[in-house]
């Protein structure tokens, strides 16, 4: 197989399609002696603005900043694609479950479980983990709507706490209406991106997002984010052009 291939070429190790991050991070740690450097604590990020790091039902803000190594920019920019990739999430598990893709409603719910544990929704993780583990072992169809409305309990108070943030200006989320000459500018510079499956298409994706955007498109960016997610870009490429 491909593995074998890659060790007998002389590579270290071998990290398959489609990528699991949590594995590509436990391979790029057995083969990597970091440096030395100091940690940056929950304690210590917690001290730096403590205005920011209530914590609200659903959201541990505290560790989610930690796990960003303190950068508030960064974890306020993962709140919003968060919010922005999964207020359908219902929806699109849903229309999931009926996909030819037989695995698409079981990675639908790891990225939720995923990217709900970087911000510290732990709850939402641990549902999204009982969902997925559900659809990996095809449970029946009232078990999977039985986890599903777990997951949907464990996101609302969420929900509302980041539309709390967003009111305070926690989030610092300030819509702005580009030009149609650049917005369109943008779209193409991130399809370059997803083409050439460069991973500077992440912050191209979020800086549109921040946008003031049509409903339609904001919802499309919203399943591209959740491919780039996956590091799928070749997927995230064809759902942006309306073909996937």
């Amino acid at each position: 197989g491909d593995r074998e291939q890659a060790l007998a070429c002389g590579m270290n190790d071998h990290i398959a399609k489609p990528l699991d991050v949590a594995a590509m991070f436990a391979t790029l740690a057995k083969w990597i002696k970091p440096s030395v450097r100091t940690p940056v604590l929950a304690a210590d990020a917690a001290t730096s603005d403590p205005s920011q790091l209530a914590e609200p039902g659903g959201l541990d803000q505290i560790a989610g900043l930690a796990t960003c190594q303190g950068h508030a920019d960064l974890y306020h920019r993962l709140l919003r694609t968060f919010h922005g990739a999964n207020q359908g999430f219902t929806k699109q598990f849903e229309m999931a479950l009926v996909d030819p893709d037989s695995m698409a409603a079981t990675r639908l719910a790891h990225s939720l479980k995923g990217t709900a544990g970087n911000i510290g929704a732990f709850g939402v993780a641990q549902a999204a983990a009982a969902l997925e583990r559900l659809c990996q072992s095809h449970a029946s169809s009232e078990s999977i709507q039985i986890a599903l409305v777990e997951v949907e309990k464990a996101l609302a108070p969420v929900f509302v706490t980041l539309v709390q943030l967003a009111d305070k200006g926690a989030a610092q989320a300030i819509a702005v209406q580009a030009p149609e000459a650049e917005l369109q500018s943008k779209l193409l510079r991130l399809g370059r991106l997803l083409a050439e499956s460069d991973s500077e298409a992440v912050e191209a994706l979020v800086e549109l997002r921040a946008l003031a955007l049509p409903p339609e498109l904001a919802d499309r960016l919203a399943r591209v984010a959740q491919r780039v997610d996956r590091f799928d870009f070749d997927a995230a490429l064809a759902q942006l052009e309306g073909t996937g």
